[in-house]
């Protein structure tokens, strides 16, 4: 069977693979010592943040047009360990410890398994169980922004709540989003 591609999505991927490479670039002068102020610059931090989303959302929506969620995990977190490995070994300074590709790779492992056990059978198309699930993340995303960046919060998803949690400033509590620890990182 002859493989279909989608040149939108393909095209979109690409912009954001050159945006990536530029946001890197630049970050890497300011961090050589340049005067470019693009850390503190309030436009750039709501691009990146857009493309932030976009690379995760463009990965989920791919995840509906692959033979198997489970081969492409398994790829992507290679690559995501084996960056951790080289970091570990050449830049432990920098140690990158956990970054998007290994998000990315985790969320399409669950996907894979999602998909295997079907929770969403009632619902007789893929797209509607997409959107419920977009809605789903995307209000969770919007509730719990807050515990991450130490801002007052959405009811009672304040990081003040849950800066006494013991997972607030470790690492483990970091992966899962709940701030207050700065690993340094070669990703930032």
């Amino acid at each position: 069977p002859e493989k279909i591609r989608f040149h939108l999505l393909d095209t979109i991927r690409g912009i954001m693979i050159i945006g990536v490479l530029i946001n890197h670039f630049l970050l890497d002068l300011e961090l050589e010592g340049f005067q470019i102020n693009m850390l503190n610059n309030p436009a750039v931090s709501i691009i990146l943040e857009i493309g932030r989303f976009m690379f995760v959302f463009l990965a989920g929506i791919t995840c509906n047009l692959t033979r198997s969620n489970l081969r492409r995990a398994a790829i992507c977190l290679g690559a995501a360990f084996g960056i951790s490995l080289v970091t570990y070994l050449f830049l432990r300074d920098f140690f990158v410890y956990i970054g998007i590709l290994h998000l990315l790779g985790f969320m399409m492992l669950l996907y894979a398994g999602i998909e295997k056990l079907k929770p969403f059978s009632w619902i007789k198309h893929k797209k509607t169980a997409a959107i419920i699930g977009a809605i789903i993340f995307l209000a969770l995303y919007f509730v719990t922004y807050s515990i991450y960046y130490k801002e007052k919060g959405l009811w009672f998803f304040g990081y003040r709540q849950f800066q006494n949690s013991p997972l607030y400033n470790t690492f483990i509590g970091y992966i899962m989003g709940f701030g207050g620890y700065k690993p340094t990182s070669a990703d930032y």
